[in-house]
């Protein structure tokens, strides 16, 4: 006759295993509460990240502003040229989140290409 074994054998014991968890100092309600925690409204500036945050910004802003003139010289002067550079630049300024100049750059930019390519031929 077979021997049955015993359901405690083969079920784990997670008594156990929470009291091992309890003795390391992991609560359950620590890890939770951290994945719950809503992430802060604005992001904590430290001393390293103070001088960067302007930075950024202020390249942005550069990067926009030179889109938005390539775009601008690019419907009088070399538009085959400067049309996509303008369109590029103004794309990565888009992303970057100076979006009104990004989008601005973008359309003037493929407008020009768009005349010199298909417009150009009828005048």
């Amino acid at each position: 006759m077979s021997k049955k074994k015993s359901n405690k054998a083969n079920k784990p014991d997670w008594n156990r295993k929470d009291e091992e968890r309890r003795r390391q100092g992991l609560d359950d309600d620590a890890e939770f509460a951290s994945e719950v925690a809503p992430f802060p409204a604005a992001p904590v500036k430290t001393e390293d990240d103070a001088g960067q945050v302007g930075n950024e910004l202020e390249t942005t802003r550069v990067l926009g502003w030179v889109a938005l003139i390539a775009a601008i010289v690019s419907l009088f002067f070399l538009p085959t040229v400067l049309g996509p550079a303008a369109a590029v630049l103004g794309f990565i300024t888009f992303l970057q989140g100076n979006r009104t100049m990004g989008a601005w750059s973008i359309v003037l930019g493929l407008a020009s290409l768009f005349v010199a390519l298909f417009l150009s031929s009828y005048y």
